[in-house]
């Protein structure tokens, strides 16, 4: 791989704090080499009632428009890997796809598009898994018609020698609704942003995020929900652990445009620091540009409380093992609620043997 770098900035904040924060924007340095997937790095483990036709898709230029969760910098880093974008498109009634990366040592960019039709019904896994020293960009972008309905879970369980750069956005017309889930197993840097366009009247948002930060590991996220149809309305909850020297920054927007009247949206993070030398910043902001609208956010951070930890004690654990069961905690519980049960059983799994 050339050694040479070029350097691109994620998950910029749409509305400017201090600078001294350091929350802006990040930057991310990926190789200049950086290439499309290559077959077999994608598995497809389950494609029902859904098509991987592009033609299937009336009007691909639908997606040009949709904002990246990660920024638009993401453009630069599919062009300079010369990548084609997939298309997978909704039948009636109801779909799933459940789609493997398995990521090698390469640079490596690629996007999912997602197309559900007005009515219909989409549920898409994304699980991610790479080698040691990895770097890769997925892009996942989803245009949800009139009465339709999306959901995306990911999981991600990288190397801890790796760079993932996560980008979701979505656009959502009348009465439609996207549901993301996501659950950040393990990873070295993962770089995760979703944005969702509210474009029609009572369209709706929801994440459910848990995370379980450890050693020198970094996770960067950058939530957005832009409303601008009426009565639309999106909820962010995000919950995590961090231990070790780990470093979180979280960014969470809701972001009321005029004409989104009675709107409705609401963003929290629980976050629980295991140790003394974790870095944790969370900027929760709301944009009101439309007075007829309602806004909440908030954070909780804390410690684990001598109380617990002495009732945890009582009942037989020593303390590895309360802090092993407590960094689990977030993630377990967004497990229990991702919808697909065999994606939930064999998580569920995979973090009991850990």
């Amino acid at each position: 791989m050339d050694n040479t770098l070029n350097s691109i900035m994620v998950n910029p904040i749409p509305s400017k704090t201090w600078n001294w924060l350091k929350m802006n924007e990040s930057n991310v340095e990926f190789p200049s080499d950086v290439s499309a997937l290559p077959e077999g790095s994608l598995t497809v483990k389950a494609f029902d009632n859904a098509s991987n036709d592009a033609s299937a898709c009336p009007d691909s230029s639908v997606f040009e428009d949709i904002e990246n969760g990660v920024g638009e910098d993401v453009k630069k880093v599919l062009d300079a890997a010369g990548s084609e974008p997939a298309y997978i498109t909704a039948g009636a009634g109801e779909s799933l796809v459940k789609l493997d990366f398995d990521l090698d040592n390469k640079g490596r960019a690629g996007e999912v598009r997602f197309y559900v039709p007005a009515g219909c019904k989409m549920k898409a896994v994304m699980d991610y898994k790479s080698a040691k020293g990895s770097f890769a960009l997925i892009s996942a972008k989803a245009y949800v018609e009139e009465g339709a309905s999306f959901e995306l879970i990911q999981i991600h369980r990288t190397d801890d020698d790796s760079v993932l750069l996560d980008n979701v956005g979505t656009a959502c017309e009348k009465d439609a609704g996207f549901k993301l889930t996501q659950a950040f197993v393990s990873g070295g840097r993962i770089y995760a942003g979703a944005c969702c366009d509210l474009r029609g009247d009572r369209s709706a948002f929801d994440i459910r995020s848990g995370y379980r930060i450890y050693d020198d590991h970094e996770l960067d996220i950058n939530y957005i929900a832009r409303h601008r149809g009426a009565k639309t309305d999106s909820n962010i909850n995000v919950s995590g652990v961090l231990q070790n020297t780990a470093v979180k920054r979280f960014r969470g927007t809701i972001d009321f445009i005029y004409g989104s009247v009675a709107a409705t949206g609401n963003e929290k993070e629980d976050v629980l620091l295991l140790d003394e030398d974790v870095v944790n910043k969370t900027v929760p902001i709301i944009l009101c540009e439309e007075e007829d609208v309602e806004g909440n956010h908030g954070a909780t951070i804390g410690r684990l409380s001598e109380d617990l930890e002495f009732y945890l004690q009582s009942r037989g654990l020593d303390k590895d093992s309360i802090y092993k069961l407590m960094s689990m905690s977030a993630l377990m519980s967004v497990c229990r609620s991702i919808s697909d049960e065999e994606t939930k059983e064999e998580l569920l799994g995979y973090l009991s043997q850990e």
